[in-house]
């Protein structure tokens, strides 16, 4: 079969293919590839940066060599040993009390350096009540060197009566798959009135 693919210059897929080929390739490849069968006795042709030398089906074992055309460094792959996780540092007030608005930081790291922000694909956010009910959410907006800022109007902090309440934000990146999250948990009181304002 090879010989006759050879012979006949057979592309599969022509009307696709033929555009990239040069004059003369797929005689080229198909002689290629009859050498690589005489050389090596297999037909476990592959582009990477090892290739099968031999099988041994009795020992069950095989001998891969090196290529050493291939145009990759061999560290090539090495960072992808080390997933590039964020590490999250979600700060803001402890108490506000109703109708104050309030702002949340949010430093998104990695080994202590700030996460590029280009490669951050969301920083989402729910706010709970003391409940437990969601009450807002959004997101949160860069403000450069890694750091990410949640600003909670007047509105909603009043929204959330009075109690301990929950920040939550889930941070997406470019580079890993798997969502990294925190959590803040700070306390709303009640504006003074004006009785108690008066008699201060």
């Amino acid at each position: 079969r090879l010989e006759a693919a050879r012979d006949e210059a057979f592309v599969p897929y022509r009307e696709a293919l033929q555009p990239f080929l040069r004059d003369g390739e797929a005689e080229q490849r198909y002689q290629a590839l009859d050498d690589w069968v005489e050389q090596r006795g297999h037909f476990y042709v592959g582009d990477g940066p090892f290739y099968l030398h031999a099988a041994y089906p009795v020992e069950r074992s095989i001998v891969l060599r090196r290529f050493e055309d291939f145009p990759d460094p061999g560290d090539k792959w090495l960072h992808l040993t080390r997933p590039v996780i964020p590490e999250l540092d979600l700060d803001g007030p402890l108490v506000l009390r109703s109708g104050e608005a309030g702002d949340f930081r949010v430093h998104i790291t990695f080994e202590g350096d700030p996460y590029p922000d280009d490669q951050i694909s969301s920083a989402q956010y729910m706010l709970f009540d003391g409940a437990g009910i969601a009450a807002a959410r959004g997101e949160a907006e860069p403000v450069g060197d890694g750091e990410w800022v949640v600003a909670l109007t007047a509105e909603q902090i009043a929204a959330l009566g009075s109690g301990a309440n929950s920040l939550e934000i889930a941070v997406t990146t470019q580079r890993v798959a798997l969502p990294v999250f925190a959590s803040h948990v700070f306390a709303t009181i009640p504006a003074p009135t004006e009785e108690a304002t008066g008699s201060q």
